[in-house]
């Protein structure tokens, strides 16, 4: 459901799906693709003008990614 609000623009509307994916990954611990979800979130901060919250997502995401 997240995915589709990024792909027609509701950032604010994929924002809590996001956060509840990656909360839902690390309880489970299964971070499989965790980058991905980083990097949705990275994208979603930065449409929202929260650079603060893209920049440390982004950082995220790049950490994740070579791990997966």
């Amino acid at each position: 459901m997240g995915h589709m609000y990024i792909l027609q623009g509701k950032y604010s509307e994929a924002l809590p799906y996001n956060l509840r994916a990656i909360e839902i990954m690390m309880r489970i611990d299964s971070t499989i693709n965790l980058w991905e979800n980083h990097m949705h979130l990275s994208n979603i901060y930065g449409e929202l003008g929260d650079y603060k919250n893209a920049l440390e997502n982004h950082e995220l995401y790049e950490q994740n990614r070579t791990e997966d």
